[in-house]
């Protein structure tokens, strides 16, 4: 099957020798979409047509996880008229199984849009504008947004930039930290060498990244004076965590906090109540650059043209820095192109509120590692491992093995 992507613009070096598999990515895709209710989709396409939302294309700018996540109910809800993504997979990342498996979901989004009667185009782009010296969106990806239609809704779900920092060739490296795997086995993973002030470079660039693509999509006449949103999320299960020290570990001991207390929302439930608070006007207003939170609901009679939205970045205790200068960029731009829109929808209040007992289950989790005898040696066994986070009671999903499939190639298939 020919690949849908732009290769003459591709700036993912090397990605096209890998043998991708569109139709493994569109089976992907069908069982990611199938977690959407038929109440949720019904009410997605309900408030498109309220908001005139289902004339206006959708641009989803990083289509591997969370954008992919997020296009799927408003494109099987026909919410949209047409969808332009972006996805880019640096080749330093592209290794084994799961980023493979990244790239033949976004590819075949297409395919997906196809059967669904909603026309996609996917294409490669770096995103990630603030690092470059010519601080610009590649022209094609500006004509590709502009020959979609007018007044797009934007989804910015780009994530992660390269250390801006000075060398780490002087700089010993961290204590590796305790960690759980994709194949669910504790496993200790080595942390790079990085200067403190490097490290705040750095997600501080993630930050103004946003602020950066919005203004550039503004200067070319794709956007109007519209409102900006930031969807506040917690940890969710992906590669991107997967990639943070300790991420894994620190998921499932959040996860299991929040299911003992009926409080867990998987990505897919975190996506449709964002998408119908955010159409609805349902929205939660947060101080930004604060730790504590209110809850009045976005009176409505007063609705603001919404322009553009971007996720919160997630991991928040690791990433609040990007996270904070994301949000105080969209405060300032609606304070100049939508004086009274509310800023934020707060999807991670949950994960908040519980965060004493979580960090204390995190706690536990790394002490029963810690407390082992003799000589340890990592990856631990998958039997060890489970052993561990049961007895003498479970501080992890008892499916969490079985959750991780998602990241581990199918028997038949290997890993790379």
């Amino acid at each position: 099957m020919p690949s849908p992507i732009n290769w003459v613009n591709s700036t993912t070096v090397q990605m096209h020798r890998f043998d991708l598999d569109l139709n493994a990515g569109l089976r992907r895709i069908h069982s990611l979409a199938s977690n959407f209710s038929d109440g949720e989709l019904a009410r997605i396409k309900a408030l498109a047509r309220e908001t005139g939302l289902d004339q206006r294309p959708l641009v989803v700018l990083g289509a591997g996880e969370l954008g992919l996540t997020a296009a799927l109910p408003l494109i099987k809800a026909q919410a949209v008229k047409g969808v332009v993504a972006f996805f880019h997979e640096p080749k330093a990342m592209f290794r084994g199984y799961f980023p493979r498996a990244r790239s033949e979901n976004a590819l075949a989004l297409k395919l997906f849009g196809e059967q669904c009667g909603v026309p996609v185009t996917v294409d490669d782009a770096d995103l990630l504008i603030v690092q470059g010296e010519e601080n610009q969106v590649p022209d094609y990806a500006i004509e590709a947004i502009r020959a979609a239609g007018s007044n797009p809704l934007v989804f910015n779900a780009v994530a992660f930039a390269r250390y801006k920092g000075p060398s780490t060739a002087d700089i010993p490296p961290p204590e590796p930290q305790i960690s759980i795997d994709g194949e669910g086995r504790f496993n200790l993973m080595k942390v790079p060498p990085y200067d403190q002030e490097g490290v705040a470079q750095t997600l501080a660039w993630m930050g103004y990244n946003d602020g950066a693509l919005r203004q550039a999509f503004f200067d070319a006449g794709l956007l109007g004076a519209g409102a900006a949103l930031v969807w506040d999320l917690p940890a969710f299960l992906s590669g991107a965590l997967g990639a943070i020290a300790g991420g894994f570990r620190y998921y499932f001991a959040a996860r299991k906090v929040l299911e003992d207390r009926g409080q867990f929302d998987s990505t897919s439930q975190l996506v449709a109540r964002g998408l119908i608070d955010t159409l609805g006007g349902g929205w939660v207003r947060k101080s930004p650059l604060q730790a504590n939170w209110i809850f009045p609901t976005w009176p409505g009679g007063s609705r603001h043209t919404l322009t553009g939205f971007v996720p919160g970045i997630y991991y928040g205790g690791a990433l609040g820095a990007a996270k904070g200068i994301a949000e105080q960029a969209v405060v300032d731009w609606n304070r100049q192109h939508a004086p009274g829109a509310t800023s934020f929808v707060q999807l991670d209040m949950a994960e908040r509120y519980w965060s004493d007992a979580i960090a204390a289950n995190d706690a536990e989790l790394r002490r029963r590692v810690a407390a082992l005898s003799g000589e340890v040696k990592f990856p631990l066994s998958l039997e060890v491992s489970r052993q561990l986070l049961m007895e003498p009671t479970p501080v992890v999903p008892r499916d969490y093995h079985e959750i991780l499939s998602v990241f581990r190639a199918p028997a038949s298939q290997g890993n790379e």
